[in-house]
Formats: structure tokens, C-alpha cells, sequence
């Protein structure tokens, strides 16, 4: 998830490439932002390329 995050994906087009409900990607998206302290996308991608994650 966070890859296709970071790739600039919609979440409509995760969901679809995830195989799951729009809704779920939405809570997991939500619970990403929430675990690394970010307030949105911008940080959460600069905070996973600050930490070696992508």
C-alpha cells in the first residue's frame, strides 16, 4: 500500500490493484498516517524515503 502510495496512485486505483474494499484502503491509508505520526501524503512519503522504506 504504501508503495502505490508513494507512486501517486489514487485510492480508488489501490483498492482496485489491492483487491479490496475502497473503504478498507481508506482505514489502512488512515492507520498509515496515524503509525508514522504524518498529517498527510506529502509527509508520509517524505517520512517512508527518510526511513529507508522506499
Amino acid at each position: 500500500m504504501l508503495r502505490a502510495i508513494v507512486d501517486g496512485l489514487p485510492t480508488k486505483r489501490i483498492a482496485e490493484r489491492l483487491n479490496i474494499a475502497m473503504s478498507t484502503c481508506e482505514t489502512n491509508r488512515s492507520r498509515l498516517l496515524k503509525k508514522t505520526g504524518t498529517q498527510n501524503t506529502a509527509e508520509l512519503i517524505a517520512f517512508a524515503y527518510n526511513n529507508g522504506l522506499i
